[in-house]
């Protein structure tokens, strides 16, 4: 997969470039910063540790506050088995759906990957990462000298705290760590606005990426106090999601406001 990944940059006739990954894209986007540094400008990975530090987190047993990265990655055991794909086929993919939505993912996102989950040919290919996966693949892989960015969600059910604070330990290149509270696994459905700060920072276009650091900053600030960022263009359904999260005592309050108004109506037409 390494050896894709250069392919495909020599293919484009890119002789450096940035890299940006999300789980098994992240576990791609290391390999390749450990194994071929010199084709890479910058590192960008969400969710996924350093191959190394999550051997090194499994191997410790749950820690205090209870994160047990062995216990955490259980599940890929089942993804493994032989008939995997029935299983999740089964009940017009009943399990696929409880497990995407169980995690964190939104509905909408879940709706989507399950219209890619119709047939057992489909759930090979997805299944195939999980069995070709193997821990001596952290073997070779050494410290990222590459400028790394590395986003961690604390509700992330498969990838623990202790993982990803030790990645730090194997990273000897600049190196930025953020954490994104109440965020479950799928960063990438649940902060869109991070994604489009990253694409835009990144982008090919210098006419496209931001004018200075500060303003980058800025977006990155925006972000992390929950206002609009400047790089991503919000959906007209987005906008009200956002409104909603932002107003929940408000509508909560309204709600309420709205039950003891019919309650007492109710008792002033029963007293007529």
């Amino acid at each position: 997969l390494v050896g894709d990944a250069i392919g495909l940059a020599d293919a484009l006739g890119w002789d450096t470039f940035h890299l940006v990954g999300h789980a098994w894209g992240g576990a791609v986007a290391r390999q390749v910063a450990g194994r071929r540094p010199d084709r890479l400008r910058t590192l960008s990975v969400v969710s996924t540790p350093h191959p190394v530090a999550l051997a090194e987190a499994r191997a410790a047993g749950p820690t205090a506050d209870g994160d047990d990265q062995a216990a955490r990655g259980s599940y890929m055991d089942t993804f493994r088995a032989d008939g995997a794909e029935d299983l999740f086929l089964a009940d017009d993919r009943a399990l696929l759906k409880l497990m995407l939505e169980g995690s964190g993912m939104d509905p909408e996102s879940a709706g989507h990957c399950l219209e890619r989950a119709t047939s057992r040919k489909a759930l090979t290919g997805t299944l195939n990462w999980y069995r070709g996966a193997d821990p001596g693949d952290a073997d070779g892989v050494g410290p990222i000298t590459t400028p790394t960015l590395y986003v961690w969600s604390t509700e992330d059910i498969a990838l623990g705290r202790l993982a990803a604070e030790l990645t730090a330990d194997h990273v000897t290149g600049p190196y930025r760590f953020e954490v994104l509270e109440g965020v479950s696994h799928w960063v990438p459905e649940a902060a869109p606005e991070l994604i489009a700060i990253v694409e835009r920072a990144m982008s090919r276009d210098p006419a496209a990426r931001y004018s200075t650091a500060r303003d980058l900053a800025e977006d990155l600030r925006r972000f992390q106090s929950g206002r609009l960022v400047g790089a991503h263009r919000y959906s007209l359904r987005q906008l009200v999601r956002r409104w909603i999260r932002r107003n929940r005592t408000l509508l909560a309050a309204a709600a309420a406001a709205a039950v003891v108004a019919v309650v007492i109506g109710v008792v002033a037409i029963q007293r007529v």
